[in-house]
């Protein structure tokens, strides 16, 4: 897909070499053509995918391309060494509504007949190799029911601040860097922790981090207020994840019974079953993780939503030293992400 397919949105960008975490969307602006405070930060960075350890393969076993030249990678762990208070920094990219058919954004299907799946390979990179650090995290995730308020605007940005009120604030808190989340359904694939680990920004301390290996998590936040613990939902789904690793990703909606319901599945990266061998669409899919979000919970999302009805992707990362202390952000973890998909089916 070509960037004029997708909406680019970015949080915390900053001047200031000494605000860390604000400092690396700058960053990625200006190298994206950008002024440095126009979004262009979530646009992330190209990164050659034969030069990582454990790349994808550059084409499948009948010579079809799988990997593209150049995955995008969120290179947090390039920002200035870190020291101050709790920040973060994130981007959403959603998919514009001119590339997902008659039938999305999910306001197009009020009746719930169609169900919708995004698919990407996705991985957290770990360049320092020292393994998880308590004081840093980033989550890379796929996204549905997301928020654009107007569908069309592109590469717009908010600087320096805990929430993201996109536009004036309509409908509410978009993106929440600190706290790992995002406003929509999210199937994440992270070491920082979001507010159903038990935690959010105003204790989080020094604990933002998961300090172990990526964790494979569907979270259904509030609608309207992303941190709230008492109502966001979410499951650890199964298999063991590591960094520096390509998981190819499937994350699907449809609704049920007056529910939504969530499904997370992977597909191996070589061998029987994986986009390698069988072609990128004919993949062998094991579910590893199912959540059912109720119509009568708050972080249920109505299909005729006017402003939550956008799939896609995001990355946030949140930093905190402990007791304000300096740290290297090379100890944190980058995002990369290659091959984007998003498809529909009825389901009726």
């Amino acid at each position: 897909m070509a960037t004029s397919d997708f909406l680019f949105y970015s949080m915390s960008q900053d001047s200031n070499t000494a605000h860390g975490l604000w400092h690396i969307n700058r960053r990625q602006s200006l190298g994206n053509g950008g002024n440095g405070t126009d979004g262009k930060g979530a646009l992330g960075a190209a990164v050659t995918n034969s030069s990582l350890s454990n790349p994808l393969s550059a084409n499948d076993d009948s010579g079809n391309p799988l990997a593209s030249t150049y995955a995008r990678m969120f290179a947090y762990s390039k920002g200035q060494d870190y020291n101050g208070d709790f920040k973060g920094s994130g981007n959403t990219v959603v998919l514009a509504a001119a590339q997902g058919g008659d039938n999305y954004p999910t306001n197009n299907n009020t009746s719930g007949d169609y169900a919708y799946s995004c698919r990407a390979f996705m991985r957290l990179e770990n360049p320092s190799g020292n393994g998880a650090q308590a004081g840093i995290g980033t989550n890379i995730m796929l996204l549905h029911k997301s928020v654009h308020d107007n569908g069309s605007t592109q590469f717009s940005s908010q600087n320096n601040d805990t929430y993201s009120t996109e536009f004036g604030g309509t409908p509410g808190t978009e993106l929440d860097a600190k706290n790992g989340i995002v406003t929509g359904y999210q199937l994440q694939l992270k070491t920082q922790k979001n507010p159903s680990d038990g935690v959010t920004h105003a204790n989080q301390g020094d604990s933002c981090g998961t300090n172990a290996v990526p964790v494979l998590q569907l979270v259904a936040p509030k609608k309207g207020d992303i941190d709230d613990q008492s109502d966001i939902e979410s499951q650890t789904c199964s298999g063991t994840y590591a960094f520096n690793t390509w998981y190819h990703i499937r994350f699907d909606l449809h609704f049920s019974g007056g529910s939504d319901v969530l499904t997370a599945y992977t597909a191996p990266i070589s061998g029987a079953g994986s986009a390698k061998a069988s072609g990128i669409g004919n993949e062998t899919w094991t579910q590893v993780g199912t959540m059912t979000v109720a119509g009568a919970s708050g972080a249920f999302i109505a299909w005729n939503d006017d402003y939550l009805r956008h799939s896609g992707y995001a990355v946030t990362c949140g930093a905190n030293p402990t007791n304000g202390a300096s740290f290297a952000m090379s100890n944190g973890h980058d995002a990369l992400i290659d091959r984007f998909q998003f498809l529909t089916k009825d389901v009726s």
